[in-house]
């Protein structure tokens, strides 16, 4: 036999606001009031997804950032190797420059 749900147990669905927004677009009945909720439950339903799609969107821009900082140390370090050769090494530095002036656009 399950226990009781204890009587101070809260109803973590009541803080989500997409919980909430959806619950208020499900009524059927409308006026200035309900219309006015359903605005503020929108709106804030809005925020929350916009504070989660910048955080996913920061740690992608930061990967994004030490990949190319990766590869730019590795281009850098192939230089390096061909100091000998001055044809080889002026190339190679070229490359390198339009690669940061690119990634400087973008």
């Amino acid at each position: 036999m399950p226990l009781p749900k204890p009587s101070w147990t809260v109803d973590l669905r009541r803080d989500d606001p997409t919980a909430e927004y959806n619950r208020l677009a499900s009524e059927t009945y409308s006026d200035d009031l309900y219309q006015d909720r359903l605005n503020l439950a929108y709106n804030k339903m809005m925020d929350t997804q916009d504070a989660r799609v910048t955080n996913q969107l920061n740690s992608q821009s930061g990967a994004l950032q030490a990949q190319m900082t990766l590869r730019t140390a590795q281009a850098t370090w192939r230089c390096a190797g061909s100091i000998g050769r001055s044809e080889s090494r002026r190339r190679c530095f070229d490359e390198l420059s339009t690669r940061a002036a690119t990634a400087k656009v973008a």
